[in-house]
This record gives structure tokens, sequence and C-alpha cells, in this order.
């Protein structure tokens, strides 16, 4: 059957109905599963500066040390350009609770979902109990 002249261009027609809902799927998964990387990344973070800070991690005492603590668990975290890692202790002997809270702005990848994802913040919070006497002190530094 041969096209008639009323038909002429049906085709660049729906490809520019459908082209905007295939570019939102396309980068909706692109910026979902970025962001859920730097959820993880969060998450890991906190974990593993968690486990430093039970166990006592670095030298000297007070704030001194607590920066050494930081300061590793922001080298072991991927991409730390904003993160905030927060220290807090309700006590210094074994078996006292400590909480580690890390905090990070969601970095979009490609700008398209900004309007959706634009202002997030990440955060994750770890519980643990000391296994040694702790001699680091209460901070809130952002990593360098």
């Amino acid at each position: 059957m041969r096209k008639t002249y009323r038909d002429r261009g049906a085709a660049l027609v729906e490809f520019a109905l459908v082209l905007p809902l295939l570019l939102l799927l396309i980068f909706g998964v692109i910026e979902f599963g970025w962001a859920y990387s730097q959820n993880l990344d969060v998450r890991h973070g906190a974990r593993e500066a968690g486990r430093l800070a039970a166990v006592n991690y670095g030298t000297g005492t007070g704030t001194t040390q607590s920066d050494d603590l930081i300061g590793e668990a922001c080298d072991r975290m991927d991409d730390f350009g904003s993160t905030t890692v927060e220290l807090d202790q309700t006590g210094s002997t074994p078996g006292s609770k400590l909480e580690v809270t890390v905090t990070r702005p969601l970095d979009t990848l490609t700008g398209f979902l900004d309007f959706a994802l634009g202002g997030v913040t990440l955060e994750s919070a770890v519980t643990l109990r000391a296994e040694q006497a702790l001699t680091w002190s209460d901070r809130t530094t952002a990593c360098t």
C-alpha cells in the first residue's frame, strides 16, 4: 500500500512524542544507579568509621585522635567531596556506646533528574559498642 501525502512525517512526530519518555527512562536508570552507588559508599563509610572508632584507632588523644580516625575513614570512601563524619560517644569505657554518622549531598551524574533528586542528602548512622577504652573525643569534621 502506498503512503499518501498526509502520512509524510508521521514517524518523526511519533518519535518526537516518545523521545522524552525514552530519555527519562534511560537517564532515570543511570541516575538512580549512581545514587544507589553513592548511598552504598556512605553506608560503608559509616560502618568503616564505626569500626575504627570502636577499636580506638589513631594516635594521640582527644581531637587529634578524632581527626586521625576521621581522616582514615575518609580515605576508605570512594568520593568524599562534601562528606561529613560525626563521632559521638556516651562514655569512654569498654562496652559504652558510640555513634558514627556520615552525611553527603547526593551528586547527580547527568543533571537530567535534578528536579527530583536535587537537594537530597544521603546519611547513615552506625551505633556500636567500644571494644577498648576510648581516648578520642566527640567531633564533627568534613572530609578534605
